[in-house]
């Protein structure tokens, strides 16, 4: 694990390789220790994901405590070969603003690799998924304003949010 300050903006990284509540006691450190404006964790495996994907409940409920604690404002993923971005979440729950939330993102994994299996319908817990392809994101911050950009291989937006605090 490692944490960097840019700007206002506070990441942790997270290892695979260390146990989730180790994990969990140092993001309650590096949290309560902060007074960045902007907070993002980074991690392999998707806290949100779609069907037989959905095995981290134990990592969510238990991170997620800790993410409603200290209002982290996006959570970074990848692992699973598809885009998926939740609505704001707090505690396994939809909220109604990034405010109120965590907007997690499984984002990381870009390849040209198609997901084999069929699309589900777009579950409770997600705002836009997208299967295989290319993609790139850009998270622009200007003080207290931040906008969040998913791009196609042409450059085409193809999802957007903007969070103000």
């Amino acid at each position: 694990n490692y944490s960097f300050r840019y700007g206002n903006a506070l990441f942790l990284v997270l290892d695979v390789d260390t146990s989730p509540e180790i994990q969990a006691q140092w993001m309650d450190q590096q949290l309560a220790g902060t007074d960045a404006t902007w907070k993002f964790v980074v991690y392999h495996f998707p806290m949100y994901s779609l069907g037989q994907d959905d095995e981290y409940g134990a990592i969510r409920s238990r991170w997620g405590k800790i993410f409603a604690k200290y209002h982290l404002d996006v959570m970074l993923t990848g692992h699973v070969h598809y885009y998926l971005r939740t609505p704001p979440m707090r505690n396994g729950q939809r909220v109604d603003s990034p405010a109120d939330g965590t907007i997690y993102l499984v984002s990381l994994a870009t390849s040209g690799h198609q997901w084999k299996r069929k699309m589900p319908e777009l579950p409770d817990f997600a705002e836009k998924i997208m299967s295989g392809g290319l993609w790139y994101q850009k998270i622009d911050i200007d003080g207290n304003r931040l906008v969040y950009r998913a791009y196609d291989r042409d450059g085409k937006v193809f999802d957007e949010f903007t969070i103000e605090k």
